[in-house]
Order: structure tokens, then C-alpha cells, then sequence
């Protein structure tokens, strides 16, 4: 199953929605933020995130969660699609050039492995969100989430932790975004972890699949369909090009306030001497 995780569905997205469905064989659902209202999915299968639906399955829900927590997408789908083998996430502003139909196959031809995403490894000292998943006893790791894995068992061990979690104050008051929460308890709980390029197909570098490298989906030249396929992120066009600049840029540049630096460190320190 693919989950296209988005906050709008417009005639792109439902593109996309086609063009992955075509290309993978897999069951599409819009993974939607409809904390604001319904979204109309035009008869696409709908995965709604709301307060009420992390709630339901006894998840802390921030008010950015949304956001912040991507991985939350997975548990109110797994709830909603129980008979599932493995589900993909895909952002909206992700883009498959080539042969998708390639990617897809290589990674179905892997069912063991539990989580596949890029930039799979421990967290720098330097990383935002590495203070959020201290403990005495889980080495705090990170991955990138624009496209991400999980095998149903993953889901439900992940599910199961951010429940936990849920329960514990001192976690609730410096909370993980997805990329640390995921890389760190899927290690912690045993379960196996590949790269994207690790499935005989380089499909993404640095350059073409980041956080800040903004790409210009009017620029973007489609490979030949027989090429080898290859991921780009974050790919947009107009004004939520020139948004995504701007955001960008601030996020680079705003320094953090102190108190909140001696918080957070706060936090991790208390948190870090206590198990995961």
C-alpha cells in the first residue's frame, strides 16, 4: 500500500496518486491533514489525520503533529487497512523519474526488511531533534522522510512505543518528529533497516533528494521510461515554490532563544538517564 501523504488534492496530486499507482501495483490511499475540514479526495481511498483519530488509537497528538509526526500516518492506516503486508509513504512533492515501475519491484522483491528510507544512521550532536530521543539505552538515530517503508509488523512495534511514550510526561515534553522516532526505535526494538539505494538501484543523491535543495518541477526533465529510476525531492512549481524558499531560509536563520536551549537540555539530560 502506498499512502500519498499531502495537505491538498488537486489535479497534481492526483496525478502523482495515478502515476504511483501504475507504476507500483499497490492499493493508493491520500494521507490527509483534515484538522480544518474534510478534504475531498475525488473517490480516492482516504487515510484523515485529526486530533480524534491519533487520540482513538492512544497517541499524544501536539498540536504540530501533523507536521512533526509523520510516522502517525502509518498507525491511523494500519488501523484502517489491518491487511496490509507493507506500506509506503510518499510526499506530494516527491517525484519518480525513469523506470518507477523498477523501484517499486526491487523493494517488493525485499519483503524482510522493516524499514527502507535514506540517510539511515546515528544522530549528530549538532541535529535539532536528536535531544528529543535521548535514553540510557538507545543509540538516538535519524533517517529522511519524504519516502519511507514500513513493514506491518514495524508499524505496529513503532505504534506500540509512541504509545508508551505517550504515557511518560518527561517524553511528551520534548516529543520526536518522525525522522528520530522511527530510526531510533526501529533499531531499538531489533527491527531491520535499508537504504533506498540499497536495493541495486542508485535512486537518490544529495543533490537531487535533500531537506534545502528546492527544485523547480517546471525545470525537472523527465528520464526516458526505460531509465533507471531516481528520486527528487522537494520538487515544486509557483507559489508553493517561492513559499518553500522563503520557509527554508527562515528555518536556517532564526536563532533558538535561550530558554529554550537550557529546556531542551533539560529534558534530554532527565530523559537520558532513563530507559527508552
Amino acid at each position: 500500500m502506498i499512502l500519498l501523504r499531502t495537505t491538498r488534492v488537486d489535479t497534481a496530486t492526483l496525478t502523482l496518486a495515478r502515476q504511483l499507482e501504475q507504476a507500483s501495483g499497490e492499493r493508493i490511499a491520500m494521507l490527509v491533514d483534515e484538522r480544518q475540514g474534510v478534504v475531498d479526495t475525488h473517490g480516492r481511498d482516504k487515510v484523515s489525520l485529526t486530533h480524534q483519530a491519533c487520540s482513538a488509537t492512544g497517541l499524544y497528538a501536539p498540536s504540530d503533529f501533523a507536521w512533526r509526526c509523520g510516522d502517525y500516518g502509518f498507525y491511523v492506516a494500519r488501523a484502517q487497512f489491518p491487511d496490509e503486508h507493507s506500506y509506503w509513504m510518499i510526499e506530494y512533492d516527491v517525484r519518480i523519474t525513469g523506470d518507477a515501475g523498477r523501484f517499486f519491484a526491487a523493494w517488493r522483491a525485499r519483503p524482510e526488511v522493516d524499514l527502507v528510507a535514506a540517510h539511515i544512521g546515528p544522530a549528530g550532536g549538532d541535529w535539532w531533534w536528536r535531544a528529543t530521543v535521548t535514553s540510557s539505552d538507545a543509540e538516538p538515530r535519524r533517517c529522511f522522510f519524504p519516502v519511507v517503508r514500513l513493514s506491518a509488523r514495524a508499524v505496529d512495534a513503532l505504534a506500540a512505543k509512541r504509545r508508551q511514550h505517550s504515557r511518560r510526561p518527561l517524553r511528551r515534553a520534548l516529543w520526536p518528529n518522525d525522522e528520530s522516532f522511527v530510526a531510533t526505535a526501529a533499531q531499538a526494538a531489533g527491527l531491520t533497516a535499508a537504504d533506498l539505494n540499497d536495493a541495486g538501484l542508485r535512486v537518490y543523491d544529495d543533490e537531487t533528494y535533500s531537506y534545502t535543495n528546492v527544485l523547480d518541477g517546471a525545470a525537472l526533465a523527465d528520464d526516458a521510461p526505460d531509465a533507471t529510476p531516481r528520486l527528487y525531492h522537494p520538487v515544486l512549481e509557483g507559489d508553493d515554490l517561492a513559499r518553500k524558499l522563503a520557509r527554508t531560509q527562515k528555518d536556517h536563520g532564526k536563532p533558538t532563544p535561550l530558554a529554550e536551549r537550557a529546556y531542551r537540555k533539560l529534558i534530554a539530560r532527565v530523559n537520558g538517564a532513563t530507559t527508552w
